[in-house]
């Protein structure tokens, strides 16, 4: 993952000293194009051409440069299992996304039957029907809710990095934050099941009338009810005069003064791989008792132009560069077979599972041939 806002701001710092260079290369070049220009006799408006042609030409490769700092689109690829038999999602231990999207989805389904219903009777996957000569894509009410599982994953993600970024620091002020929660944020992005189940008050639900909280001690927000289900007070903290908001083809965006950072979740329902003997290895699952189903995560990253001539207050935009890669080493598959160190580790078990059939092997020919002595 490359860091751009490191990047861009290393970009602002050498802008001043560019901007030096331009112009003294630019005294030296209207010298010698004066006596360039007595001597092909151009008239005044070709004169004015031609130095705003190369002022054109000039801008236009200073924004090419500055272009890869302020743009950057990103697809991280992971990967979930299901048990065939449950259809419960599999708890993939050391691979966080997995992780948190099993729990999450287990606690959904533990408080609203008709879900439950839909994630198991319904089970997430690609089914196509035929309309006469052509295949259509049928429509799984599962698969919508695993979206809204993975969207709410990378919600919660950010405002975690977010509130572990800005409340360990004593030196950000609350006047240029902004604070998100249940109560203003929009309607669009508590459509999301997952986001407004587990942040509505544990008074309203069921699952938590055994809780008691006591106000002395302080506001809850993170708890855990009856067969799994969650609590968890949504809070958001960005830089002032930040939003959220959902975009016209569903994703979400955050949207600060300096930035803006995009989300787009991609499910088909389409199948993926792990490596060989990793269900039986590491899950210790029979191969075929699993599914696998590839997941995408795209991530957009625009700087806005004003941001190359802001000078001030960055350190409130310090945690883009950290979040990303945070996001990316919590979701990626490849990172995760990486972090467990899966293809050396895989090939030593394998190797001495080889070796002790051998020695049975081994074993089991000697001892006929004590026999046939015998």
């Amino acid at each position: 993952m490359r860091k751009k806002l490191a990047d861009l701001l290393a970009f602002k710092a050498n802008l001043f000293e560019v901007l030096i260079i331009a112009v003294l290369v630019a005294l030296g070049v209207n010298v010698l194009s004066s006596g360039l220009m007595g001597y092909f006799n151009f008239t005044f408006f070709e004169l004015i051409a031609i130095g705003f042609l190369l002022i054109l030409t000039g801008a236009l490769m200073l924004f090419r440069n500055a272009s890869p700092m302020n743009n950057g689109k990103y697809k991280y690829k992971g990967i979930i299992c299901i048990e065939e038999n449950s259809g419960d999602l599999i708890d993939i231990i050391g691979y966080p996304f997995a992780e948190e999207v099993s729990r999450n989805i287990k606690a959904l389904c533990a408080e609203n039957k008709a879900l439950h219903k839909i994630w198991h009777e319904n089970p997430i996957g690609c089914i196509f029907d035929f309309d006469g000569n052509q295949s259509v894509k049928k429509k799984i009410k599962s698969n919508d809710l695993f979206i809204e599982a993975i969207e709410y994953y990378v919600i919660e993600t950010l405002a975690n990095h977010l509130s572990s970024h800005f409340n360990d620091d004593d030196s950000f002020s609350d006047e240029y934050l902004v604070k998100l929660d249940r109560k203003n944020i929009p309607n669009s992005l508590l459509g999301n099941r997952f986001i407004d189940t587990f942040s509505r008050p544990m008074e309203e639900r069921e699952k938590f009338l055994g809780v008691e909280s006591d106000p002395s001690e302080g506001k809850i927000v993170y708890a855990f009810g009856e067969d799994g289900a969650i609590f968890n007070h949504f809070e958001m903290v960005l830089p002032e005069k930040s939003s959220i908001v959902r975009e016209s083809d569903s994703s979400i965006s955050v949207i600060t003064k300096r930035f803006k950072i995009n989300f787009r979740p991609e499910f088909e329902g389409y199948n993926a791989n792990f490596p060989s003997h990793f269900e039986k290895l590491y899950l210790g699952k029979d191969f075929l008792s699993v599914s696998n189903f590839a997941v995408g995560l795209i991530v957009t990253v625009d700087f806005s132009k004003r941001s190359l001539l802001s000078t001030k207050g960055w350190e409130y935009y310090w945690w883009l560069d950290s979040f990303l890669t945070k996001l990316e080493q919590s979701f990626s598959k490849d990172y995760f077979l990486s972090k467990i160190s899966w293809h050396q580790n895989s090939a030593m078990i394998l190797m001495a599972e080889n070796r002790s059939k051998m020695e049975r092997s081994n074993y089991s020919k000697s001892q006929k041939k004590c026999k046939s002595w015998v």
